[in-house]
């Protein structure tokens, strides 16, 4: 199963479960598992920080330094305006866009390699994947990237990237409701 149907699944289970919630038709907090028990309680839920929320999106990229493994970019064996060039360029993208669809630390540095590319073709592209890939693991390394940039162009893609990465994603939203909901039921007598 990929990535994005199981994000799906798990965004579905939890709109559901807060849907529930909010029409106060949640079961009763005796019949609630375990984790959803310490997740209710008013102290523990404030234990919900940036780095549970990191984990759940995107790979882990276990060595914080990973900024120096980062591939250069793939640079084309053709000659610009060159017919072979141009199918280059457009395997690029496509290969770019698979890649986004995995979940493996390696795809995300083969992605976040070809913001560097010197073709405006596959930057826009990469940027695209990085989006779609959803790893705040990124972000050091976008931020990185936008300090040395002088291309106010890629500065501005860089911002609006960072910026999107760091929304709350749609599950995250629905367990802070979740949350809310629950701690609602706890406090009712």
């Amino acid at each position: 199963m990929k990535r994005s149907q199981v994000t799906l699944l798990a965004g579905a289970a939890v709109m559901s479960a807060a849907i529930a919630m909010s029409l106060d038709k949640a079961p009763p907090l005796s019949d609630v598992s375990t984790l959803t028990l310490s997740l209710c309680s008013r102290r523990n839920a404030r234990l919900l920080d940036e780095h549970t929320l990191v984990t759940r999106r995107g790979p882990t990229l276990s060595n914080r330094n990973y900024l120096s493994d980062i591939p250069p970019p793939v640079e084309s064996p053709y000659p610009p305006g060159a017919s072979e060039n141009e199918q280059w360029i457009a395997d690029q993208i496509a290969e770019l866009n698979r890649l986004s669809a995995l979940d493996d630390s390696a795809s995300l540095k083969a992605i976040l390699a070809e913001l560097r590319n010197p073709l405006h073709e596959i930057r826009r592209a990469a940027f695209s994947g990085v989006r779609a890939f959803s790893s705040r693991e990124s972000i050091p390394y976008l931020e990185q990237m936008r300090r040395e940039s002088a291309d106010s162009t890629d500065q501005q893609a860089l911002t609006e990237t960072i910026e999107h990465l760091k929304l709350p994603t749609i599950v995250e939203a629905l367990e802070s409701l979740s949350i809310s909901a629950a701690e609602k039921n706890y406090d009712s007598p």
